[in-house]
Protein backbone atom coordinates (compact mmCIF):
# COMPACT_ATOMS: atom_id res chain seq x y z
CA UNK A 1 0.00 0.00 0.00
CA UNK A 2 1.39 3.45 -1.00
CA UNK A 3 0.64 6.66 1.31
CA UNK A 4 -1.84 8.35 -0.95
CA UNK A 5 -3.49 5.59 -1.00
CA UNK A 6 -3.43 4.79 2.65
CA UNK A 7 -4.24 8.44 3.35
CA UNK A 8 -7.54 7.84 1.40
CA UNK A 9 -8.63 5.45 3.57
CA UNK A 10 -11.44 7.13 5.81
CA UNK A 11 -10.65 7.67 9.61
CA UNK A 12 -14.03 7.70 10.50
CA UNK A 13 -14.43 4.27 8.81
CA UNK A 14 -10.85 2.84 10.53
CA UNK A 15 -12.27 3.69 13.69
CA UNK A 16 -15.26 2.09 13.14
CA UNK A 17 -13.73 -0.70 12.14
CA UNK A 18 -11.27 -1.32 15.05
CA UNK A 19 -14.78 -0.49 17.49
CA UNK A 20 -15.36 3.22 18.19
CA UNK A 21 -17.92 4.85 17.04
CA UNK A 22 -18.44 9.31 17.61
CA UNK A 23 -20.56 10.30 20.82
CA UNK A 24 -21.52 12.80 18.54
CA UNK A 25 -21.51 14.60 15.58
CA UNK A 26 -22.26 18.41 13.81
CA UNK A 27 -23.95 19.47 10.88
CA UNK A 28 -20.44 20.03 9.38
CA UNK A 29 -18.90 16.34 9.59
CA UNK A 30 -17.51 17.05 12.67
CA UNK A 31 -17.27 13.92 14.62
CA UNK A 32 -16.42 13.80 18.34
CA UNK A 33 -14.69 10.11 19.95
CA UNK A 34 -13.83 9.19 23.48
CA UNK A 35 -10.06 9.16 22.64
CA UNK A 36 -8.59 6.14 21.19
CA UNK A 37 -5.67 6.78 22.58
CA UNK A 38 -5.93 7.34 26.28
CA UNK A 39 -8.79 7.30 28.94
CA UNK A 40 -11.09 9.98 29.49
CA UNK A 41 -14.94 10.74 30.27
CA UNK A 42 -15.63 13.47 27.53
CA UNK A 43 -15.37 13.30 23.98
CA UNK A 44 -12.04 15.25 23.04
CA UNK A 45 -11.21 13.39 20.15
CA UNK A 46 -12.00 14.93 16.96
CA UNK A 47 -12.45 14.02 13.23
CA UNK A 48 -13.02 16.13 10.36
CA UNK A 49 -14.63 13.94 7.81
CA UNK A 50 -14.56 16.14 5.14
CA UNK A 51 -10.65 16.99 5.54
CA UNK A 52 -9.62 13.29 6.72
CA UNK A 53 -7.84 14.54 9.54
CA UNK A 54 -7.94 13.97 13.38
CA UNK A 55 -7.20 15.78 16.51
CA UNK A 56 -6.72 15.04 19.86
CA UNK A 57 -7.65 17.57 22.24
CA UNK A 58 -6.26 16.46 25.47
CA UNK A 59 -2.84 15.22 23.87
CA UNK A 60 -2.60 18.02 21.44
CA UNK A 61 -1.80 15.81 18.42
CA UNK A 62 -3.58 15.44 15.39
CA UNK A 63 -2.56 14.43 11.38
CA UNK A 64 -3.82 12.06 8.75
CA UNK A 65 -4.86 8.27 9.27
CA UNK A 66 -1.58 7.04 9.24
CA UNK A 67 -0.41 9.39 12.17
CA UNK A 68 -3.58 8.06 14.05
CA UNK A 69 -2.10 4.55 13.43
CA UNK A 70 1.79 5.29 14.10
CA UNK A 71 0.00 6.45 17.99
CA UNK A 72 -2.63 3.25 18.45
CA UNK A 73 0.43 0.92 17.48
CA UNK A 74 3.64 2.74 18.24
CA UNK A 75 4.75 1.48 15.12
CA UNK A 76 6.58 3.92 12.14
CA UNK A 77 4.97 5.40 8.92
CA UNK A 78 5.94 1.18 7.47
CA UNK A 79 4.52 0.12 9.98
CA UNK A 80 1.50 1.80 9.91
CA UNK A 81 1.35 0.98 5.98
CA UNK A 82 1.17 -2.96 6.99
CA UNK A 83 -1.30 -2.49 9.17
CA UNK A 84 -3.79 0.04 7.05
CA UNK A 85 -3.32 -3.04 4.67
CA UNK A 86 -4.43 -5.48 6.56
CA UNK A 87 -7.10 -4.04 8.11
CA UNK A 88 -10.28 -4.00 5.86
CA UNK A 89 -11.81 -1.28 7.45
CA UNK A 90 -15.26 -2.73 7.80
CA UNK A 91 -17.15 -1.47 11.00
CA UNK A 92 -17.46 -3.83 13.75
CA UNK A 93 -21.20 -4.03 15.41
CA UNK A 94 -20.18 -3.26 18.85
CA UNK A 95 -23.63 -3.28 20.63
CA UNK A 96 -21.99 -6.29 23.24
CA UNK A 97 -18.59 -5.58 22.31
CA UNK A 98 -16.84 -3.15 25.04
CA UNK A 99 -13.83 -1.63 23.92
CA UNK A 100 -10.81 -0.79 25.96
CA UNK A 101 -10.93 2.54 26.51
CA UNK A 102 -14.59 2.87 26.81
CA UNK A 103 -15.41 4.65 30.41
CA UNK A 104 -19.34 4.64 29.53
CA UNK A 105 -18.99 0.85 30.42
CA UNK A 106 -20.28 -0.29 34.35
CA UNK A 107 -18.29 -1.62 36.61
CA UNK A 108 -21.35 -3.91 37.07
CA UNK A 109 -21.75 -4.85 33.00
CA UNK A 110 -22.73 -8.34 32.47
CA UNK A 111 -24.08 -10.40 30.13
CA UNK A 112 -23.28 -13.02 26.72
CA UNK A 113 -20.94 -12.91 24.51
CA UNK A 114 -24.20 -11.45 22.08
CA UNK A 115 -23.00 -10.15 18.98
CA UNK A 116 -19.35 -11.63 19.41
CA UNK A 117 -18.99 -15.46 19.05
CA UNK A 118 -16.10 -17.31 19.98
CA UNK A 119 -15.51 -19.93 17.59
CA UNK A 120 -12.92 -21.59 19.59
CA UNK A 121 -10.05 -21.52 22.02
CA UNK A 122 -6.42 -23.25 22.09
CA UNK A 123 -2.88 -22.88 22.74
CA UNK A 124 -0.97 -19.90 20.65
CA UNK A 125 0.14 -21.63 17.69
CA UNK A 126 -0.66 -18.66 14.68
CA UNK A 127 2.32 -17.00 13.90
CA UNK A 128 0.45 -13.80 13.33
CA UNK A 129 -0.63 -13.77 17.07
CA UNK A 130 3.07 -14.81 17.98
CA UNK A 131 4.57 -11.55 15.49
CA UNK A 132 2.29 -9.53 17.50
CA UNK A 133 3.50 -10.78 20.62
CA UNK A 134 7.05 -9.96 19.57
CA UNK A 135 6.14 -6.41 18.62
CA UNK A 136 5.11 -5.81 22.49
CA UNK A 137 8.35 -7.85 23.26
CA UNK A 138 6.70 -10.74 25.45
CA UNK A 139 8.42 -13.59 25.03
CA UNK A 140 5.94 -16.37 23.93
CA UNK A 141 7.29 -18.73 26.44
CA UNK A 142 6.22 -16.39 28.98
CA UNK A 143 2.65 -15.54 26.69
CA UNK A 144 1.59 -18.90 26.85
CA UNK A 145 0.82 -19.22 30.31
CA UNK A 146 -1.63 -16.46 30.42
CA UNK A 147 -3.18 -15.62 27.09
CA UNK A 148 -4.85 -18.08 24.68
CA UNK A 149 -5.65 -17.95 20.94
CA UNK A 150 -9.23 -17.56 20.22
CA UNK A 151 -11.24 -17.59 16.72
CA UNK A 152 -14.18 -15.41 16.47
CA UNK A 153 -16.63 -13.83 14.38
CA UNK A 154 -19.78 -11.01 14.36
CA UNK A 155 -22.96 -12.65 14.24
CA UNK A 156 -24.42 -11.08 11.36
CA UNK A 157 -20.70 -11.66 9.49
CA UNK A 158 -19.34 -14.58 7.86
CA UNK A 159 -15.62 -13.52 8.53
CA UNK A 160 -13.55 -14.45 11.51
CA UNK A 161 -11.27 -12.81 13.39
CA UNK A 162 -7.97 -14.15 15.39
CA UNK A 163 -7.01 -12.76 18.86
CA UNK A 164 -4.68 -13.09 21.93
CA UNK A 165 -7.28 -13.59 24.77
CA UNK A 166 -7.17 -13.09 28.53
CA UNK A 167 -9.65 -14.54 30.70
CA UNK A 168 -11.27 -12.24 33.53
CA UNK A 169 -12.80 -13.32 36.97
CA UNK A 170 -16.23 -13.64 35.31
CA UNK A 171 -15.56 -15.33 32.46
CA UNK A 172 -15.33 -12.71 29.91
CA UNK A 173 -12.35 -11.94 27.76
CA UNK A 174 -10.02 -9.35 26.61
CA UNK A 175 -9.10 -9.83 22.92
CA UNK A 176 -6.01 -8.36 21.68
CA UNK A 177 -3.84 -8.47 18.28
CA UNK A 178 -2.17 -6.26 16.07
CA UNK A 179 -5.58 -4.72 14.54
CA UNK A 180 -7.78 -5.12 17.70
CA UNK A 181 -8.66 -3.96 21.09
CA UNK A 182 -11.91 -5.35 22.48
CA UNK A 183 -13.69 -7.64 24.78
CA UNK A 184 -16.41 -9.93 25.24
CA UNK A 185 -18.92 -9.38 27.75
CA UNK A 186 -18.82 -9.83 30.94
CA UNK A 187 -15.97 -7.62 31.27
CA UNK A 188 -14.35 -7.86 34.82
CA UNK A 189 -10.58 -7.73 36.32
CA UNK A 190 -8.36 -10.46 36.35
CA UNK A 191 -6.69 -12.11 39.02
CA UNK A 192 -3.47 -14.05 39.05
CA UNK A 193 -2.86 -15.33 42.58
CA UNK A 194 0.69 -16.44 44.31
CA UNK A 195 1.75 -17.27 47.41
CA UNK A 196 2.98 -14.27 49.07
CA UNK A 197 0.39 -13.54 51.40
CA UNK A 198 2.09 -9.75 52.43
CA UNK A 199 1.87 -7.83 49.10
CA UNK A 200 -0.27 -7.43 46.15
CA UNK A 201 0.24 -5.81 42.99
CA UNK A 202 -2.26 -3.61 40.20
CA UNK A 203 -1.68 -3.20 36.96
CA UNK A 204 -4.18 -1.66 34.57
CA UNK A 205 -3.81 -4.26 31.12
CA UNK A 206 -2.62 -7.64 30.75
CA UNK A 207 0.21 -6.47 28.77
CA UNK A 208 1.59 -4.38 31.30
CA UNK A 209 1.04 -7.84 33.82
CA UNK A 210 3.24 -9.91 31.12
CA UNK A 211 5.77 -6.46 31.05
CA UNK A 212 6.59 -6.81 34.52
CA UNK A 213 7.44 -10.26 34.36
CA UNK A 214 9.81 -9.67 31.43
CA UNK A 215 11.28 -6.37 33.47
CA UNK A 216 11.72 -8.39 37.23
CA UNK A 217 13.02 -11.58 35.11
CA UNK A 218 10.21 -13.34 37.37
CA UNK A 219 7.01 -14.17 37.67
CA UNK A 220 5.68 -12.19 41.12
CA UNK A 221 5.31 -14.29 44.71
CA UNK A 222 2.36 -12.12 45.15
CA UNK A 223 -0.83 -12.12 44.22
CA UNK A 224 -1.45 -9.34 40.40
CA UNK A 225 -4.62 -7.70 39.84
CA UNK A 226 -5.25 -6.82 36.11
CA UNK A 227 -7.72 -4.40 36.16
CA UNK A 228 -8.68 -4.45 32.37
CA UNK A 229 -10.20 -0.89 33.02
CA UNK A 230 -9.25 1.48 35.37
CA UNK A 231 -13.34 1.45 36.08
CA UNK A 232 -13.12 -1.50 38.09
CA UNK A 233 -10.62 0.15 40.61
CA UNK A 234 -13.26 0.11 43.12
CA UNK A 235 -13.98 -3.53 42.95
CA UNK A 236 -10.20 -4.16 44.17
CA UNK A 237 -10.57 -2.14 47.07
CA UNK A 238 -12.10 -5.14 49.30
CA UNK A 239 -8.90 -7.02 47.94
CA UNK A 240 -6.27 -5.39 49.16
CA UNK A 241 -7.41 -4.24 52.25
CA UNK A 242 -5.90 -8.00 53.54
CA UNK A 243 -2.42 -6.87 52.28
CA UNK A 244 0.22 -4.92 54.00
CA UNK A 245 1.73 -3.37 50.70
CA UNK A 246 -0.27 -2.65 47.53
CA UNK A 247 2.42 -2.34 43.99
CA UNK A 248 0.61 0.22 41.74
CA UNK A 249 2.05 -0.40 37.98
CA UNK A 250 -0.74 2.18 36.32
CA UNK A 251 -0.13 4.52 33.50
CA UNK A 252 1.09 7.86 33.32
CA UNK A 253 -1.93 9.39 32.06
CA UNK A 254 -4.91 11.57 33.42
CA UNK A 255 -6.83 8.17 34.25
CA UNK A 256 -3.91 6.43 35.57
CA UNK A 257 -2.92 9.04 38.34
CA UNK A 258 -6.16 9.37 39.21
CA UNK A 259 -6.57 5.36 39.72
CA UNK A 260 -3.19 5.90 41.86
CA UNK A 261 -4.35 8.77 44.29
CA UNK A 262 -7.83 6.58 44.66
CA UNK A 263 -6.12 3.48 45.66
CA UNK A 264 -3.69 5.46 48.33
CA UNK A 265 -6.34 6.99 49.64
CA UNK A 266 -8.11 3.36 50.11
CA UNK A 267 -4.87 1.74 51.14
CA UNK A 268 -1.99 3.30 53.92
CA UNK A 269 0.95 1.42 51.62
CA UNK A 270 -0.20 1.71 47.63
CA UNK A 271 3.44 2.31 46.12
CA UNK A 272 3.18 4.32 43.06
CA UNK A 273 5.64 1.98 40.73
CA UNK A 274 5.18 3.87 37.86
CA UNK A 275 7.03 7.43 38.36
CA UNK A 276 10.01 4.82 39.35
CA UNK A 277 9.90 2.53 36.68
CA UNK A 278 8.75 4.14 33.76
CA UNK A 279 8.01 8.03 34.58
CA UNK A 280 8.85 9.28 31.08
CA UNK A 281 6.20 6.20 29.00
CA UNK A 282 2.42 6.43 28.66
CA UNK A 283 2.67 2.82 30.43
CA UNK A 284 4.74 -0.01 31.76
CA UNK A 285 5.14 -2.36 27.96
CA UNK A 286 5.26 1.18 25.83
CA UNK A 287 8.50 1.40 28.00
CA UNK A 288 9.60 -2.35 27.68
CA UNK A 289 8.87 -2.48 23.89
CA UNK A 290 11.58 1.04 23.40
CA UNK A 291 14.21 -0.18 25.75
CA UNK A 292 14.38 -3.86 25.44
CA UNK A 293 14.49 -4.70 21.76
CA UNK A 294 18.11 -5.26 21.84
CA UNK A 295 17.78 -7.67 24.38
CA UNK A 296 15.35 -9.33 23.96
CA UNK A 297 14.92 -12.96 24.89
CA UNK A 298 18.50 -12.83 26.70
CA UNK A 299 17.40 -10.53 29.15
CA UNK A 300 15.59 -13.50 31.01
CA UNK A 301 17.56 -15.90 31.88
CA UNK A 302 20.70 -13.79 33.04
CA UNK A 303 20.71 -14.82 36.74
CA UNK A 304 21.83 -18.08 38.28
CA UNK A 305 18.88 -18.26 40.50
CA UNK A 306 15.52 -20.03 39.19
CA UNK A 307 12.46 -21.13 40.73
CA UNK A 308 9.98 -23.49 38.73
CA UNK A 309 6.93 -21.41 37.52
CA UNK A 310 4.92 -24.53 38.38
CA UNK A 311 5.49 -23.75 42.07
CA UNK A 312 3.80 -20.49 42.11
CA UNK A 313 0.67 -21.35 40.01
CA UNK A 314 0.24 -24.91 40.13
CA UNK A 315 -3.17 -24.88 37.77
CA UNK A 316 -1.04 -23.44 35.25
CA UNK A 317 -0.12 -25.58 32.28
CA UNK A 318 3.45 -26.32 32.69
CA UNK A 319 5.71 -25.33 29.39
CA UNK A 320 9.25 -26.24 30.91
CA UNK A 321 9.39 -22.28 31.70
CA UNK A 322 11.88 -21.66 35.21
CA UNK A 323 12.03 -17.79 35.85
CA UNK A 324 13.12 -16.76 39.50
CA UNK A 325 10.49 -15.63 41.80
CA UNK A 326 11.62 -13.32 43.92
CA UNK A 327 13.12 -10.44 41.69
CA UNK A 328 10.28 -8.50 42.70
CA UNK A 329 10.41 -8.39 46.10
CA UNK A 330 13.95 -7.29 45.92
CA UNK A 331 12.71 -4.52 43.79
CA UNK A 332 9.91 -3.47 45.90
Amino acid sequence: MQIEEAKSIKISDYLSSIGHSPVRCTGNRELFYLSPLRNEKNPSFNVNDRKNLWYDHGLGIGGSILELVMHLHHTDWRGALEILEGNTCQPLITNNLVMKNDPRLSADDAGNEGNLKIISNKIIEDTRLKEYLFKRQIPYRIAVFFLSEVRYRIISSDKTYYALAFKNDKGGYELRSRYFKGSTSPKYLSTVRGPDPEQINIFEGVFDFLTAACYFNSFPNNTSIILNSVSFAKKAVDIIAGYSKVNLYLDNDTAGKETVRFFQAHHPNAVDLSSHIYPDHKDFNEFWEQTSKKNYYSHFFRRGEICPVKAFYPDLPHHGLQLNGSNWDRHH
